[in-house]
């Protein structure tokens, strides 16, 4: 089940804010209500299980899950959670395994689901996490403006093309998470959505 968290933090990504008011957060034409009561609970959902076996990354690794329950030859599987999270194809499969190629590394005990709408969703929340501090970095904000206009000649610092693509990126993310869900980006610009780069 997606958390109380999990609602806040699409909330803020599709830009409808996180302002509490009267003990229950504020949101407009009833949008904390259409997440958390209608859509969420009617997400697609598929077997969950975790594991503890480590994997190394780009490589091609066995994986003992805790439950093979629904664990078959191409099925989708979203490793782990938040940033180390990924999606892998399983190559193979026996009693008590699966083959996949991992690209990231995971250690300790993670979760592992099946692709569907819910473990989907969790997965562009941790990737719309990453997009959205990789904007903040204060690199990228500090040579990102402009740098000088001279006789109608607008000259950029080289930053900018950096924040201008991790603009765009960040928006796929949400546009994604938009699409899942049913609920689209508001667009706070009267253009656009959340800001703009120029």
């Amino acid at each position: 089940m997606i958390t109380d968290t999990e609602v806040e933090s699409i909330r803020f990504h599709l830009g409808y804010g996180n302002i509490g008011l009267d003990a229950s957060p504020y949101a407009e034409a009833g949008y904390l209500v259409l997440i958390r009561d209608i859509l969420i609970p009617n997400l697609s959902t598929a077997a969950q299980t975790s594991t503890s076996s480590s994997v190394p990354a780009n490589a091609t690794s066995s994986v003992t899950p805790a439950s093979m329950t629904e664990i078959v030859a191409n099925a989708r599987i979203v490793v782990d959670v938040g940033p180390d999270a990924e999606i892998v194809t399983v190559r193979s499969v026996t009693a008590t395994t699966f083959s996949a190629f991992f690209t990231r590394a995971h250690a300790g005990s993670y979760p592992l689901a099946l692709l569907s709408g819910e473990s989907r969703l969790r997965w562009l929340l941790g990737q719309a996490d990453t997009a959205w501090q990789a904007m903040q970095e204060p690199s990228v904000g500090a040579t990102s403006g402009l740098k000088q206009v001279d006789k109608g000649d607008v000259e950029w610092f080289e930053g900018f093309q950096v924040l201008s693509d991790r603009l765009a990126h960040y928006r796929a993310i949400v546009a994604q998470i938009g699409s899942l869900i049913g609920v689209p980006m508001k667009d706070t610009t009267g253009g656009g959505c959340m800001a703009s780069v120029y």
